[in-house]
């Protein structure tokens, strides 16, 4: 007897502790993501639902570091998504799919007794504006909570079909793909890769211009950071730090041309870079220093006496390519870009110094993976 009572006092506080947890209170905020919003923005799908506080009838206003650009009415939830009616829009442009974004709970605007003015609910499968009795929508939505099937029952596809009936007419169809989520906890990664450079240029020997080509496969590495806490613009922009290595012959009597990398890069997503589950184009732009090495190089032309030289000089790059993370924030990318570089390499002779250049440009093909963290 003493352990079923042990065990049904634990169970009312799980609970009691289920149902505190379950509604925001007012002025509660919370962070969302727009899933899929109607052609007329007025009725909306975000990746928050019951698990994180919210029940039907709740109101809230939505806004971003700029202000509010909306205000809405849960019409409804299941564990991890929720549809909105929006009955207030202050900027339409923010309402739109991947828009990151906070809610603020707030309490319901104040209906007129003029039925012609009020704002009514349609019937299920239109688009909604607010509830006309909304305080008791709001008290009614409580014991929702408990009435809706255990969590467990829950699978994604079943959570999209009851929102696509509930809270969309049939022309307006929710996007049916593995959800995505916004990694906006990782906004590091590091990648590393591997890529085929076909470049061809010039050797300048004091004044003895020679063709050079190389083909080789190249090892990079980066570390790159992303504006997670964003709202603005600058969210779709990461920087990297960036070390590349490649070696290969120049055609130059057997000569040996190899280099070594370092510097930055900036990249521009079309959409956003933290989002999973689907991919994001991007273009990126470069530039750098390298560290040179020319290995067994004639010291005139025809000559049958090599040195080595070593030498520094600049490289850029700008090209474009695409990337997909999964839910773990490991992720692939491919990308081909134009790359040129130019180094110099001073040489004593006769008493003085002469500088030799050796200038490189054309297309690499590179694939990798990263990590976010």
């Amino acid at each position: 007897m003493t352990g079923r009572f042990s065990k049904l006092i634990i169970s009312l506080i799980c609970l009691l502790g289920l149902f505190s947890a379950s509604a925001l209170d007012i002025d509660e905020k919370l962070t969302f993501r727009i899933l899929q919003t109607s052609d007329t923005k007025k009725t909306i799908l975000v990746n928050r639902g019951l698990e994180d506080g919210l029940v039907v009838g709740d109101h809230a206003k939505l806004f971003i570091t700029t202000g509010v650009f909306a205000r809405g009415v849960v019409i409804r939830a299941t564990p991890s998504r929720s549809v909105w009616s929006i009955y207030r829009i202050v900027k339409p442009n923010e309402i739109h799919v991947d828009k990151v974004a906070n809610l603020k709970i707030s309490s319901p605007v104040k209906l007129t007794e003029d039925r012609t003015k009020s704002l009514q609910a349609a019937t299920s499968g239109r688009q909604m504006g607010e509830p006309v009795d909304v305080q008791r929508q709001r008290n009614s939505s409580r014991t929702q909570v408990v009435q809706d099937t255990p969590r467990a029952s829950y699978d994604e596809q079943s959570e999209l079909d009851a929102i696509k009936t509930t809270g969309f007419a049939s022309d307006q169809s929710i996007e049916r793909r593995t959800p995505s989520k916004i990694l906006s906890d990782k906004n590091m990664a590091f990648n590393i890769s591997a890529g085929l450079n076909m470049l061809s240029g010039t050797y300048d020997n004091v004044g003895d211009a020679t063709d050079a080509e190389i083909s080789a496969i190249g090892l990079n590495g980066e570390f790159e950071y992303f504006f997670a806490k964003s709202d603005s613009f600058l969210q779709k922009f990461s920087l990297k730090a960036t070390l590349g290595y490649y070696s290969g012959e120049t055609g130059i009597a057997g000569s040996t041309a190899t280099s070594i990398d370092f510097g930055g890069a900036v990249d521009f997503h079309f959409t956003n870079p933290l989002a999973t589950n689907r991919i994001t184009p991007y273009l990126e732009a470069g530039f750098g220093l390298s560290l040179a090495t020319l290995d067994a190089i004639p010291q005139s032309s025809g000559s049958s006496v090599t040195e080595s030289l070593s030498g520094s000089g600049t490289y850029m790059f700008a090209g474009a390519g695409a990337k997909y993370t999964m839910d773990s924030g490991f992720g692939f990318y491919a990308k081909g870009d134009y790359f040129s570089t130019s180094s110099t390499f001073s040489i004593e002779t006769g008493g003085s110094t002469v500088d030799n250049t050796i200038d490189f440009s054309g297309f690499r093909a590179i694939a990798g993976a990263y990590l976010r963290f």
